[in-house]
């Protein structure tokens, strides 16, 4: 069986107008920096996810995966792209980025890269003046918080060999960003993220049993009105022989109508407090697409927030869902071909 009908091919449009299609096998062999045989399925059906969610095109390295030894793998955007889709903002005017260097008589100085002997590097900085704006804006990043070391505490290498262009580099996405967080919200540079840099979406051991989660979370096959809930991973029973499983715990018990109600839910906290729960790239992009399978099926968001805001582990629970829905949209595109008459 093809990588298509696994339901693991993924074609879409990046944002210069270019088909891209990408499967685990070209992530693997082409577009990880690092430990390749490291990465897991599920780190690279993330990367999948965001490149199609954002329209980012590989064979400009608009984004690519990063895997360190055991540490999780790390979605990194390039600073190409950030500056490719901020030229094409309407209001662009462009901007100004550079480092901040104190001279021997200890005052503070802007310069365009060039650190002189004697002087000391002690920052970067981004200015621009968008189309309508009144006063320019003006972002300053200092080295100390960004500059990534060994375990020895030594600058690491690029670090080390060029310290100016990599701060001046996280002053200019931090105020691209900043400027315009339609475009950049939840992508980073590699130099932004600690060393190394780490989004935490390696999954858990494998489940030996699966218990229904009490949610409505469910995948709609057939009649609307049928739902199957999502499974989630159970705790592992007992080894040691005589001891019976864990029990489930009891259901919670029925409102007490003699009670005052309780105040309204601030469902907009629930949801910003998901989201910090969650990785900010992968959270953004699996609750954006329930969101919107919500809204299709007239299904109330708060309802999901509050069934989410209860799980342990959440983000394992949307990537569930969203890996059984892929794979029903990939059997109904296999019973919709024609039957091979040979």
């Amino acid at each position: 069986m093809t990588e298509e009908k696994k339901g693991q091919l993924v074609t879409y449009e990046s944002k210069d107008g270019q088909t891209i299609t990408l499967s685990p096998d070209i992530v693997r062999k082409y577009l990880v920096h690092g430990r390749r045989e490291a990465v897991s399925d599920m780190e690279i059906f993330y990367f999948m996810g965001i490149c199609k969610a954002r329209g980012l095109n590989k064979f400009k390295k608009d984004c690519y995966l990063i895997k360190y030894a055991e540490e999780p793998a790390a979605i990194v955007t390039s600073i190409d792209f950030f500056r490719a889709r901020a030229r094409n903002r309407p209001d662009c005017r462009g901007w100004r980025k550079g480092i901040l260097v104190q001279t021997k008589d200890g005052k503070i100085k802007e310069s365009s890269g060039l650190l002189l002997e004697g002087e000391q590097l002690v920052g970067g900085f981004f200015e621009a003046t968008p189309a309508g704006w009144t006063v320019p804006f003006r972002l300053e990043v200092n080295l100390r918080t960004y500059m990534k070391k060994t375990k020895e505490g030594k600058p690491t290498r690029f670090w080390s060999e060029n310290p100016e262009g990599m701060i001046a580099k996280v002053a200019e996405s931090q105020g691209l960003r900043t400027l315009w967080p339609d475009e950049f919200q939840g992508m980073f540079v590699e130099e932004e993220l600690a060393a190394p840099p780490a989004i935490d979406i390696t999954p858990g051991p494998p489940a030996r049993t699966f218990v229904p989660i009490e949610t409505s979370l469910a995948v709609h096959q057939g009649d609307e009105n049928e739902q199957q809930k999502i499974p989630v991973e159970a705790p592992e029973p007992p080894k040691k022989r005589g001891r019976p499983p864990t029990p489930k715990p009891p259901a919670p018990p029925a409102p007490d109508a003699t009670k005052p109600a309780e105040a309204e839910t601030d469902w907009a906290k629930v949801e910003a407090d998901l989201r910090n729960r969650f990785d900010r790239v992968a959270a953004t992009f699996l609750l954006d697409e329930r969101r919107r399978f919500c809204e299709e099926r007239g299904v109330p968001w708060e309802q999901e927030l509050a069934s989410l805001s209860r799980l342990e582990r959440p983000v394992q629970s949307l990537a569930s869902w969203y890996n059984q829905m892929q794979a029903a949209k990939t059997e109904e595109g296999e019973d919709d071909e024609p039957e091979d008459e040979t």
